[in-house]
């Protein structure tokens, strides 16, 4: 699953983020996202769900979150270089 990273200082309300580092870039020019548009979410060491495009400008995209499930659980598997 591709989910745009939220950290701690992302958020500018509960339920609110603005993104402005290379997940916009990603945001911009792989998702071609706009205003309205939906984009999956999950924050570190958190919860995944939802983010709603609310505000987009050209230094930073703001979204409404609803972080409503929780992660996967770790696949059963060890890594051996």
């Amino acid at each position: 699953m591709n989910l745009a990273l939220l950290f701690t200082v992302d958020f500018i309300s509960a339920h609110a983020v603005r993104l402005s580092d290379r997940r916009l870039e990603h945001l911009r020019s792989i998702r071609k996202i706009a205003v309205g548009d939906s984009v999956p979410v999950g924050q570190v060491n958190g919860n995944i769900g939802v983010g709603l495009v609310t505000k987009l400008t050209e230094h930073y995209a703001e979204l409404q979150i609803c972080l409503d499930q929780a992660p996967p659980k770790p696949l059963p598997l060890t890594l051996m270089l």
